[in-house]
């Protein structure tokens, strides 16, 4: 975002190239806490059945 913000306005390119970094770093977050909360889903206690293997 930083390097975004240094970008040149009168560069098409960097702009593009930062927005698109930005985008990138963004949905990398969004997807991490997706999976954790899939992942720690996993591990809940609900879903098991009472009373042994069969």
């Amino acid at each position: 975002m930083v390097a975004l913000g240094h970008a040149d306005p009168e560069d098409p390119l960097q702009l593009v190239i930062g927005f698109f970094a930005v985008f990138l770093g963004a949905a990398n977050a969004a997807g991490g806490y997706i999976v954790t909360e899939r992942m720690l889903g996993m591990f809940k206690a609900g879903g098991r059945k009472e009373g042994g293997a069969k």
